[in-house]
């Protein structure tokens, strides 16, 4: 029997709208996999920043104090930022965690040849290992890469500030800025905060030790405020992941 030409139109109309429901439906779980995935990402930046905290206590615990190289010393910077892209600590001496991850790893050289600041074991005579975190089969990948710089889930080297100058207070390159931190006088973002009295780019937190990553979108911008992206780009400081908080 013939279908009548109604029948077969009313069909087809509904076979439209089903395809269009299961893109939809797609598009919904396409969604929901990133939000779970970057969430993911955000819980494993902050285990490995908690395990790189440990480490350095680990180290400080060994032997006395954080580990530095004689170049941060030189560098005359009360605390410093072992940093990447935008963040500098606005001397002569910039460098990103490399020379953290040698000591901590006790590695005299790096896989791509490069020797390190622990030459001879000379920043960790005891020879241990007080971090042990992913290895990276390339650079720009997640986990510890070829030339030693520790990089988060996004493929990004974490930021690490050590507070050098002993006073309890540690101030990120970034982080201390008034225009990035500065809540209400004295008050900063995050729990930092700025000794009642002073003025200028002096937040910080009552630690000896930050940590932080830039996040799902790669970057962190020292002209921005610290909950703020570029409303162009939709990139900057809202998504950093912070060590130091929840």
């Amino acid at each position: 029997m013939k279908t009548p030409a109604r029948q077969r139109a009313l069909s087809l109309v509904e076979l439209l709208v089903v395809i269009a429901i299961i893109g939809i439906l797609a598009s919904l779980v396409v969604t929901g996999i990133g939000i779970t995935n970057t969430k993911v990402k955000i819980a494993s930046a902050r285990l490995q920043m908690a395990e790189l905290q440990v480490a350095l206590k680990g180290y400080e615990a060994r032997y006395g104090n954080l580990p530095f190289s004689p170049s941060v010393l030189a560098a005359g910077v009360p605390d410093f930022t072992y940093g990447a892209g935008p963040v500098r600590n606005g001397g002569a001496y910039e460098v990103d965690n490399r020379e953290l991850i040698a000591v901590l790893t006790d590695i005299t050289q790096f896989r791509n040849g490069t020797p390190t600041v622990n030459v001879n074991h000379s920043l960790n005579p005891a020879r241990r290992t007080f971090l042990h975190a992913p290895i990276a089969d390339a650079i720009g990948r997640p986990g510890i890469g070829p030339d030693g710089v520790y990089r988060d889930p996004w493929g990004q080297p974490y930021i690490i500030t050590l507070d050098l100058d002993f006073d309890g207070r540690c101030l990120d390159a970034m982080y201390r800025r008034e225009n990035v931190s500065q809540q209400s006088n004295s008050t900063g973002f995050k729990a930092l905060s700025r000794p009642n009295g002073q003025v200028g780019d002096h937040f910080g937190l009552q630690a000896q030790i930050m940590i932080w990553s830039f996040g799902p979108d790669r970057s962190a911008d020292p002209n921005l405020r610290a909950d703020q992206d570029d409303p162009n780009t939709m990139m900057g400081n809202q998504d950093n992941v912070l060590g130091w908080v929840e």
